[in-house]
Order: structure tokens, then sequence, then C-alpha cells
């Protein structure tokens, strides 16, 4: 009997690694292309969704915490202390124009850096009627110049200076010291913030806020090997430039 013609053999390694090398190269092809079909704010997303290492997550995640708590800061000072803006409607547009790139109220200080907008907020002649939004907006502007993960594709948490995360925590843990300490020349604070209640019971929800931003901080702090002791007892007359290294 005559040997029949085999019309179809196995597929032998080198053939299969050939035909999966097809199919990678057509998958690469396809999403660069899809890729070039977004705008550079499209590009950098797909990139941060795929290829974004567990730290930078931590971090994101402890960026957007700590705003969402310094939101909530400025919310419980405006009820603790209204004199600083009566209105609640401005309240409101205050908190939009820092927290939800709102309409700005005037304000001649957007411009400044976070360490001279915290300390204007405790000066005692503050030239801004509103110490809380002064305040509010030198913190949020802090994280950000800390962080400043809006505007770059993060690879990995050491693209973070630990210079400036280091600088934030000392004046973090500043700010939280003087919104308890610091009075005007009649001897009042400045902020009404933890108090005892007719119970005896005392409220220490300032504290809870600022303890969870410190904290988040001085985690990131740990991931980058920081030296976060040598900020821990260190007492300075001002707050520290975040941005000059």
């Amino acid at each position: 009997m005559k040997n029949r013609v085999k019309l179809f053999r196995p597929a032998r390694p080198a053939n299969l690694f050939r035909i999966c090398h097809i199919i990678i190269t057509c998958t690469l092809f396809f999403v660069i292309l899809s890729l070039t079909a977004c705008s550079t704010n499209c590009i950098r997303d797909n990139i941060n969704h795929t290829f974004t290492p567990t730290d930078i997550k931590i971090i994101k995640h402890h960026v957007s915490e700590d705003l969402r708590d310094i939101e909530l800061l400025m919310q419980r000072l405006y009820l603790k202390n209204p004199k600083y803006e009566p209105d609640l409607e401005m309240r409101h547009k205050k908190l939009d124009a820092i927290f939800r790139a709102g309409e700005v109220p005037e304000c001649d200080y957007l411009n400044l850096a976070s360490n001279e907008l915290l300390t204007m907020a405790f000066e005692p002649d503050c030239p801004c009627r509103d110490r809380i939004f002064i305040l509010g907006m030198g913190l949020a502007k802090s994280i950000h110049e800390a962080y400043n993960v809006e505007d770059v594709v993060f690879i990995s948490g050491v693209q973070i200076p630990v210079q400036r995360l280091e600088r934030l925590y000392y004046n973090l843990g500043r700010v939280n010291w003087l919104l308890k300490t610091r009075r005007d020349e009649h001897g009042e604070l400045l902020f009404l913030t933890n108090e005892a209640g007719e119970n005896g019971y005392i409220n220490m929800e300032y504290e809870k806020i600022f303890t969870r931003i410190i904290t988040r901080t001085g985690d990131d702090i740990y991931m980058r090997d920081g030296l976060l002791n040598n900020f821990l007892l260190r007492v300075g007359t001002s707050f520290l430039s975040i941005l000059t290294l």
C-alpha cells in the first residue's frame, strides 16, 4: 500500500513560536493604534491604569484622602469659627475653588507658595479676613507641591523627592500645633477647635483629622526610606518651603 500524503502536520516548536510572535505583535500593534487615537490625557490614563505599581496606587490614594480630610477640616473650622466667613454660599464657593476647580473668589494670594499661605493664616495681622480659606488653600497646595501626582506619569514612588515629603510632614505637624495654641493680641485663640463639653467629653475630631493626614504622610516617607525621625521633634519658627530643595 502506498504511503498516504499527510495533509496536516503537527506544528513544530519553531512554528508555535512564530505563531505566538505574530499574535503578540498584532496585539501590540492594535494597542498602540488605540493609544494614538486618544488624547494625551487618554494615553497617560491608559499607561497609569496598566502599569502603575502598588506604591504609586497607595500614594495616589493617600493624596485623595488627604485632600478629602483637609476639606472636612475646613468645613468643621467654618462651623466652629463662623466669623471668618458668615456667608454659607460663599463658604461652598471657596471649598469648590480649592477642591473641585471651581471659580476662585477674588484673592490676591493665589500665586503664593504653600508655606507663605500657611504663615499668613497664623499672622496676627492676616491681610485676608478669612483665615480658614487661606489655611485650607495652603494645606491643599502643600499636598500638590509635595506629590505633584496630576501632571506626571508615575512609574515608581522614587519620582517623588523624599525631601518634599519630609517638609510636608513637618509643616503639617506645625499647623496642628498652631491651630490649638496661636492667639491674637487679646489672648483669644485664632481658631476654636477641640473643646470639652458640659459632660466633660472632649471633642478631638480636629486631632483625629490631622492624625490621619500626618500618618499617611509618614507612611509615604517610610516607603521612600526618608528620615522621619529628623523631623519628628524639630521645632521651628516658620513653615518650610516644600519646592525649594
